[in-house]
């Protein structure tokens, strides 16, 4: 029987040990999302009752539920500025139309 590369102890501690390293890494990067999460964003009261943590896939999706939700926060608070800004760009002798063309001809 020949022993191929892949097959000798040496090269099997040093795949196990990158593969032990690169878990790890894994793992700290779901932990700093984990962290990243409000409280309440990984599965609701009984997350919160359990000492337990999220696993990686309740991870994943109170990740995406939140992010959509910052996103949703985000655009209405730029529609309730939009009107704001309008009204400060007639306000200083401007208006909504492209200024740039008046600014020429002047």
């Amino acid at each position: 029987m020949e022993l191929t590369r892949r097959s000798t102890p040496k090269y099997r501690n040093l795949h196990a040990s990158r593969e032990r390293i690169r878990v790890e890494a894994f793992n700290q990067a779901f932990q700093q999302v984990r962290q990243l999460l409000p409280p309440d964003a990984g599965g609701g009261v009984e997350q919160q009752q359990s000492s337990r943590k999220m696993s990686k896939i309740e991870t994943l999706r109170a990740a995406i539920h939140y992010l959509r939700y910052l996103d949703f926060v985000l655009k209405q608070q730029q529609q309730e500025l939009a009107p704001t800004q309008q009204m400060n760009l007639c306000a200083n002798g401007q208006n909504h139309h492209d200024s740039s063309s008046n600014a020429v001809l002047r």
